[in-house]
């Protein structure tokens, strides 16, 4: 039932997250990310699990961003990239219990991935540091302050707009009124 752009869109998303989940493993299981990334994944899976429910709007919060962007700063873009796929696991668990669609579910699975994969690279290319894990030089807020604030405007960025557009393209809606 799906228009034509809208699955091609839904298609490429998900291949390009699912590469980036892939690269991901490969850097967890050949030793790129160290063991300790396991404390924030397992913080990030609680996390996940509890939403702070907000009953005025229906939204719920939780705070495990915070530890894909530790995880990210500390280990690198693969371990952000694992962190928030464990997040949106998590999520797209109790969606598919609920009914959702499993092209919706695959989508939710592979988006935020993508989006913090490459927001992360953004930030190891402009920033004048490495993961702080491999670092031997002690990091100053202000070298670390810019690049991070660049590279959490590109996460929002992107994965706000990544979500926009399959909802507007799902809807036949302009993406422009639906972001806003």
């Amino acid at each position: 039932s799906l228009q034509q752009r809208h699955r091609t869109y839904l298609a490429i998303i998900i291949i390009a997250g699912a590469c980036s989940v892939l690269v991901s493993i490969s850097d967890l299981l050949y030793g790129a990310i160290p063991r300790e990334w396991l404390i924030l994944a397992s913080l990030t899976v609680i996390s996940g699990s509890v939403p702070i429910r907000l009953y005025s709007i229906p939204v719920a919060l939780s705070v495990s961003e915070t530890f894909v962007f530790m995880s990210v700063i500390l280990f690198g873009p693969s371990a952000g990239t694992l962190t928030v796929v464990l997040d949106a696991a998590v999520i797209s668990f109790w969606s598919f219990k609920r009914g959702q669609k499993v092209v919706k579910v695959a989508f939710n699975l592979c988006a935020l991935p993508l989006t913090i994969w490459l927001a992360a690279h953004l930030l190891f290319a402009v920033a004048d540091f490495e993961p702080l894990f491999r670092s031997t030089d002690s990091i100053n807020l202000q070298r670390l302050l810019w690049p991070l604030l660049l590279c959490t405007i590109a996460y929002f960025l992107l994965s706000s707009w990544t979500i926009t557009l399959a909802i507007a393209f799902e809807r036949g809606l302009s993406p422009l009124a639906i972001w806003r």
